[in-house]
């Protein structure tokens, strides 16, 4: 799913994420779920960062085990735990394959382009192996599941205890193996279940999970972790609760009633939209900065709706309830506009945020004084009309409607019985022009002595804090400043990553793109998916995917579906072994060059590294074939020759890093190109290595 942004958000504005460090106090749990490929994320780059490069797999392999083992007795009360779970990511949807094959890609491009200004990589063991289908996760599936393994964990639990491995043979992600496992177990009152994972969408998966249960996340926090591991816990039934009462709060003034499972299926269903593995994000609302944005406009549409609820469950399935659906997107077009006035800015500087704060306090503090000395009519023109030399109320519009205290302002003025007051609430200062906002504030200012402000942060006049405005050219002081300490490589590597200089035009930073009115349509079916997958568990739902590098805008949806009624039907695959197995998945997704092949084609045991020990040599022929093949050559690009354009020539069509701060997040137009929604790929590769011969050494669970 993808939206760590929700988790970022959370540790951010909710005080509910524990902090867990070393020593760590010891967790009581009856049942553990193993979110597993993250623990070969962390454990493969510490053992990597020792810079012993000596039989890694095996090394890294040892690691894993010793760090579940550790786990298990450092870190919960094990004779308590009854169940555990590990489970290992298999052949995903294509959906989420597409993203796996930006990912790769990207990540080799930056390999290449580093490589060529001398920062190279001297450790030989790529992330590609942690994939389905490699020599590396086919020797850790067995390792997970002998009795040998089986038994250490025993020892330090209980005989008892209930060890299940959930392979790379076996379909899904390891989180929605997590999810389906929970669903379909019988639990006790006292059980308690301890996820392990760091992904934030593990989140709101257990939000979906039902509330009885008693549910912890056992969060591995890198950036925190350093000689020791540092870890976050999150208790989801709190969770749940803080965000029901945020809403509940938001909704006092409309006297609805709410239920929780509802409101949460509903939230969950909205975040998972803004930061999904499968939809590029609606550029406008960021889940992590406009949480609390978001939360009023759902609140703003439950009262307003009065009875509805975003989905609803027809004794069969969820739906998406269309008329609801039309007015939360009406709410955000509304609010679309004055959210990207603040984005363009923030796009423009490093520290506006905080700055921004500041200066809006500063501008409050100016507000209540001149209150009390210009007229009014003076005063609003002033506002409205900041002297471009006087930075008095120079942020204070653009901010006024996100941090006002609307409940405050709303008890003033419900007397008026003003029609936007009616019908919106404390929510109808998104809905009236500014001049007759800023009347009203003055108003109220005047009655109670203070401006209507949620921020507690004390106002302080000599603050010097000034505006750090992004530049695109490495000679600012921003970057000096940042680039101070790093040798003449690193400085290379910087100005690269951060696309400056002449990497900014390289890269097609300030292109334009041009949006197609079917990525609306697109965008839609994947809203549709994303229900039938997460809620309605059409897991066989497989194929879609979706085709654009971009989002629509929140105007361009509401349009959409004001005029179109949104009802998809998607492909199921009727029998799985007609879909991808975990080799297939691996060739789809990884970045071979059928030019390199074709002038090493005796050097195939070392360019096929992801498989050696697990296919022999006439199996990698088999591939080298079908890669090399006319049908496939175009899907299989040289990322070497690719990064010479890119680097080399004056202007390309090869990338496009429009918008996209982060240059793994660029796109590859050649990868937008070779996107698809059949399974060719799979009855292409069949012709050269047949689904029987492929069984034979991959051992699928159908």
């Amino acid at each position: 799913m993808g939206i760590e942004r929700f988790f970022a958000s959370i540790y951010k504005n909710y005080d509910i994420v524990f902090d867990m460090n070393y020593p760590y106090k010891r967790i009581p749990a009856t049942h553990i779920y193993f979110d597993f490929n993250s623990i070969v994320h962390i454990i493969s780059k510490k053992v990597i960062n020792k810079g012993n490069t000596q039989n890694l797999n095996k090394r890294i392999i040892d690691s894993v085990l010793e760090y579940i083992l550790n786990f298990l007795s450092k870190n919960l009360l094990p004779l308590q735990v009854k169940y555990i779970l590990l489970a290992l990511d298999g052949v995903p949807s294509m959906a989420k394959m597409i993203e796996q094959q930006h990912r790769r890609y990207m990540g080799e491009l930056i390999s290449i382009m580093l490589d060529s200004i001398g920062d190279k990589d001297n450790i030989s063991w790529s992330k590609n192996n942690i994939s389905p289908g490699t020599q590396f996760m086919h020797s850790l599936s067995q390792e997970l599941k002998s009795p040998e393994f089986k038994l250490r964990i025993k020892k330090i639990c209980s005989q008892s205890t209930k060890i299940v491995v959930s392979d790379i043979y076996e379909f899904n992600e390891g989180e929605k193996k997590i999810v389906d496992k929970i669903q379909k177990t019988n639990f006790n009152n006292d059980d308690k279940i301890l996820i392990f994972s760091p992904d934030a969408d593990m989140i709101l998966l257990a939000l979906l999970l039902p509330m009885e249960l008693n549910i912890n996340i056992y969060r591995h926090n890198q950036q925190k972790s350093d000689i020791y591991d540092f870890y976050n816990l999150i208790n989801i039934n709190l969770l749940s609760k803080t965000i029901y009462e945020k809403i509940k709060q938001n909704l006092k003034t409309f006297k609805r009633d709410i239920n929780i499972k509802n409101i949460l299926q509903d939230l969950v269903f909205i975040f998972t939209i803004f930061g999904d593995d499968f939809l590029p994000k609606i550029d406008t609302f960021d889940v992590r900065k406009d949480i609390d944005i978001i939360l009023e406009i759902y609140s703003l549409t439950l009262g307003v709706m009065s009875q509805n609820y975003l989905l609803k469950f027809n004794g069969q399935k969820y739906e998406i309830v269309s008329n609801f659906l039309k007015r939360l997107l009406y709410f955000m077009k509304t609010i679309e506009k004055k959210v990207k006035i603040i984005n363009k800015k923030m796009a423009k500087y490093h520290n506006y945020s905080s700055f921004v704060q500041k200066s809006f306090i500063r501008n409050v503090h100016q507000f209540e004084i001149d209150v009390k000395k210009i007229k009014k009519h003076e005063l609003i023109k002033k506002i409205l009309t900041p002297d471009s030399n006087d930075d008095k109320y120079s942020f204070f519009i653009e901010n006024l409607m996100f941090r006002i205290d609307k409940i405050s302002l709303y008890s003033f003025l419900k007397e008026l019985k003003l029609p936007a007051i009616l019908k919106y609430k404390q929510f109808f200062i998104y809905f009236i022009p500014l001049e007759e906002l800023i009347d009203y504030l003055i108003d109220y200012t005047l009655k109670f002595k203070k401006f209507p402000i949620q921020i507690t942060t004390k106002f302080n006049n000599k603050s010097n804090e000034k505006l750090l405005k992004y530049s695109k050219n490495s000679s600012s002081k921003y970057h000096q400043n940042k680039m101070k300490n790093l040798n003449k490589i690193e400085k290379k590597k910087y100005i690269l990553l951060n696309t400056l200089d002449h990497y900014h035009e390289k890269f097609n930073k300030d292109s334009f793109i041009e949006k197609s009115a079917k990525a609306v349509d697109n965008y839609f079916e994947g809203i549709q998916w994303i229900l039938n997958y997460y809620y309605n568990d059409e897991t066989k739902e497989l194929t879609w995917i979706y085709k654009y590098d971009y989002s629509p805008s929140i105007a361009d949806l509401y349009k959409f579906i004001n005029e179109k009624d949104v009802d998809f039907r998607f492909k199921k695959i009727d029998n799985m072994k007609n879909y991808f197995t975990v080799l297939e998945q691996l060739i789809f997704i990884t970045p071979f060059s059928a030019q390199h092949i074709r002038k090493n084609s005796k050097d195939l045991e070392k360019y096929f590294y992801l498989f050696k020990g697990l296919l022999n040599k006439d199996q990698m022929k088999k591939i080298s074939r079908f890669i090399t093949s006319h049908t496939m050559e175009n899907h299989f690009f040289d990322l070497n020759i690719l990064s010479n354009k890119i680097l080399n020539d004056k202007s390309n069509k090869e990338i496009n890093c429009h918008d996209i701060i982060f240059l793994n997040k660029c796109n590859l137009n050649k990868l937008s190109y070779l996107k698809f929604e059949s399974l060719d790929f799979v009855k292409e590769f069949r012709k050269y290595f047949s689904l029987e011969d492929q069984l034979n050494i991959y051992p699928m669970i159908y």
